[in-house]
């Protein structure tokens, strides 16, 4: 097994230069080709477009050529036409037909002109010669020959300022449009000519480059294997056993955050349980104060209402003290009174006694008053004893109001500690109340932050999870990496051969 390794690390450590040079050659050779016909063909594009360039100046160069040749062209037959007008206005004058066609047959036999007319001073038609395409004489020129040609000269011909008719010449451009294609079709065979000349020079220097090309990947791939071989294998192979060193600590590593991970997991788990019960028993507890919060509301309630009672038997019981204290100075102004009738009844009964004295001494003349002095002693009795029992009365219910009076008293006195106690314990269901809810809100308080407790537990366990899962990702991947740079130090001929770990 160790011989395999070892060839194979030696085919590694000969072979990767060779293929490395030798691939970073062919697209060193296939990016410096296509570099080369891309700048071929946009030196040829180039070439082109000066070749096109020079066209279109040539064509604009001959179009302006034309142009002034036609103008120059159409001044030489004005000026002929004008010269000939001149000589139609003698012939006009001598009616020399025949002189005047010995003329203009000479005249139309340039390529310009078609046909010339010549008219009178009355408009008759006295001479014509034209071209169809062997020249021809007539009075009149034919109609599709004037209407086919808008191109024309007209004259006036005068003989010694005499109007003697009128001369008309129509020609075309024919010959300097037949002169400007001759040079123009010279213009581009002489192009032509040229475009070979430059595609032949193009061809000569592709190949060229080409050889050029091949040497330059030649020479490339040389120092590069020199290179490689130099600086590249033997830093390779410290770097592998470098990294080899540290990924045998980093695998290390990874297994202990594994585990500390499922640790971790477990632990927050259980105290993702504890957090739970705790949760419900704060919840309880906050059930429990709500209801202390509202049985507290509802004493204290109870207890205004009930202070409020207690006030309203105080007034009462004030009122009737009152009440009772009109009546026993009702029942002393009474005795008072009785005590005047029982003096004046006492008095009644001594007066009445006197009087019976005084009847008796009478006798017969004080008979009847003394019947009167004995009713009104009987009288005065009666009142007597109605004032004693009516006194008496009086005074029973003077004792009955001092004793309701004092017992009124002692009355006033214990409402008064009622309601004293009352506010007491008003306070102190308040106190309580506001403890309630003061032990709500704290409590509250406390299953918020159980509940935030309770969440960042979970995402703890989430992330525990999470980290024990990526632990066994990043020890797997460390046991990739190992095989890697086993695979890597085979491939640049290390003979140091990793294990790789089997946890």
């Amino acid at each position: 097994m160790e011989a395999i390794l070892s060839k194979t690390a030696v085919r590694g450590r000969f072979g990767i230069s060779a293929k490395t040079s030798f691939f970073s050659g062919v697209i060193v050779f296939f990016i410096l080709v296509i570099a080369s016909l891309i700048l071929l063909r946009f030196q040829s594009g180039m070439m082109n477009r000066i070749i096109d360039g020079n066209i279109r100046g040539m064509e604009k160069t001959l179009q302006a050529h034309g142009e002034r040749q036609h103008t120059q062209g159409r001044k030489a037959i004005e000026a002929n036409a004008e010269m000939l007008s001149k000589i139609a206005a003698t012939a006009l004058y001598n009616f020399d037909r025949v002189g005047l066609e010995w003329i203009m047959t000479s005249y139309i036999k340039m390529d310009e002109i078609q046909a010339v007319q010549v008219l009178d001073h009355k408009g008759v038609p006295f001479f014509a010669i034209w071209k169809l395409p062997d020249i021809r004489t007539g009075p009149t020129l034919p109609e599709a020959l004037t209407s086919d040609n808008p191109k024309k000269f007209v004259f006036d011909s005068h003989y010694e300022k005499q109007f003697m008719g009128k001369l008309t010449v129509y020609y075309n451009n024919t010959g300097i449009d037949a002169q400007v294609a001759k040079s123009r079709q010279e213009a581009l065979t002489a192009i032509a000519a040229f475009r070979e000349i430059i595609d032949s020079q193009m061809n000569q220097a592709v190949g060229r480059q080409f050889v050029g090309i091949f040497c330059v990947v030649a020479i490339l791939v040389l120092a590069v294997v020199i290179c490689l071989r130099i600086f590249a294998i033997r830093p390779i192979e410290r770097i592998i056993r470098g990294v080899n060193e540290e990924v045998s600590q980093f695998n290390s590593v990874s297994r202990q955050i594994s585990s500390a991970s499922t640790e971790l997991a477990g632990g927050v788990d259980r105290q993702a349980v504890s957090l739970s019960d705790v949760m419900t028993l704060l919840e309880d507890m906050v059930r429990r104060a709500q209801a202390s919060i509202t049985c507290s509301e509802q004493l204290n309630r109870m207890g205004e209402e009930a202070g409020q009672v207690v006030s309203q038997v105080n007034s009462a019981w004030a009122a009737l003290a009152r009440f009772m204290e009109d009546i026993e100075e009702a029942g002393q102004h009474t005795s008072e009174i009785i005590e005047r009738i029982e003096s004046i009844a006492f008095q009644t009964r001594l007066l009445s006694l006197n009087a019976a004295v005084e009847a008796t001494r009478a006798q017969k003349a004080g008979a009847g008053f003394a019947v009167v002095a004995d009713e009104v002693r009987r009288f005065s009795e009666r009142s007597a004893e109605a004032a004693r029992m009516t006194k008496q009365r009086v005074d029973e219910t003077r004792r009955v109001v001092q004793t309701g009076k004092d017992l009124m008293e002692k009355h006033n006195t214990a409402f008064g500690q009622v309601a004293e106690n009352f506010a007491s314990m008003k306070k102190l269901v308040a106190d309580i109340t506001l403890a309630n809810r003061t032990q709500g809100n704290s409590i509250e308080r406390i299953n918020r932050a159980v509940l935030e407790a309770d969440t960042v537990t979970h995402q703890n366990s989430d992330n525990a999870r999470i980290s024990a899962s990526t632990s066994v990702q990043i020890n797997g991947q460390a046991r990739q990496l190992e095989l890697f740079i086993n695979d890597l130090s085979a491939l640049v001929g290390n003979g140091v051969k990793n294990s790789v770990s089997e946890n």
